[in-house]
């Protein structure tokens, strides 16, 4: 049993009390097929979270805390989500948006490339008003898994300091 495995069934657990079907996971063809389509590889964390558990299911679906887990074939780049936007982070095409908390405010991404050993930095995203800014909080998805069931509003608290500077100036 690895690190990963103890998180996944406390993850499961805490969905299950809020009353969320625990959807099955995606086996390796659906994960080998969003590889190909965006030319990344997942790191072994996030790949082992899909395989176990699809996101909370249909989309939409969140926790008692306003947490929404993508499935798989609705996570997507940056890029993708607002590409009016693209010249406002120039990695946006590497950052994909696997969940969000209230509506994305909020929304969470990792960062994937063509190497599945490379450091996989997972940021907090803030798009509203025609704004992107987007920050690294997490190492791994891993990581973020952690902060996200020991402490849940910490974890959606997170917003890029661009955003605190925003909200303080305009007080």
């Amino acid at each position: 049993m690895n690190n990963l495995q103890p998180l996944l069934q406390q993850m499961i657990e805490r969905w299950r009390s809020h009353g969320i079907a625990i959807p099955a996971g995606v086996d390796e063809s659906a994960i080998a097929d969003f590889e190909t389509r965006y030319g990344v590889k997942m790191p072994n964390d996030m790949r082992e979270y899909f395989v176990a558990v699809n996101g909370m299911g249909e989309y939409g679906t969140c926790d008692e805390e306003m947490f929404c887990f993508f499935p798989l074939q609705h996570v997507q780049s940056i890029a993708e989500w607002v590409p009016d936007r693209l010249h406002k982070f120039q990695h946006s095409a590497e950052y994909f948006l696997f969940a969000d908390h209230s509506i994305s405010l909020p929304s969470f991404a990792i960062r994937l490339d063509r190497q599945q050993n490379t450091v996989n930095p997972l940021a907090s995203v803030f798009s509203d008003f025609g704004h992107l800014l987007v920050q690294n909080f997490y190492t791994s998805f891993s990581d973020f898994l952690s902060q996200y069931l020991n402490d849940p509003w910490k974890t959606a608290s997170l917003l890029p300091e661009q955003v605190e500077l925003t909200i303080k100036n305009a007080k």
